[in-house]
């Protein structure tokens, strides 16, 4: 999808809040819902919010403790320090 992620201040105007461009109507991340978080169905590979879409990173699922990690950042409220 092009997404720019070159800095912590683009990857925050890129993500959070932002809708996703598979589908519309999901945001990126909801900074305090990582369950409304698109981003977090990529990352799981949950095609029953696109069901085209391809699970990130492509070539299989990010370890559990990372997983953890992306889900508790969103879940705080996406903060940028």
């Amino acid at each position: 999808a092009g997404l720019e992620l070159s800095s912590v201040a683009t990857s925050e105007e890129n993500l959070v809040g932002v809708d996703s461009t598979q589908v519309p109507s999901k945001l990126r991340v909801a900074a305090g819902d990582s369950g409304a978080s698109y981003l977090m169905n990529k990352l799981r590979g949950d095609s029953g919010m696109a069901p085209t879409t391809v699970q990130m990173p492509v070539g299989g699922m990010l370890c559990e403790p990372r997983l953890e990690a992306v889900r508790q950042w969103i879940d705080d409220g996406a903060p940028i320090e």
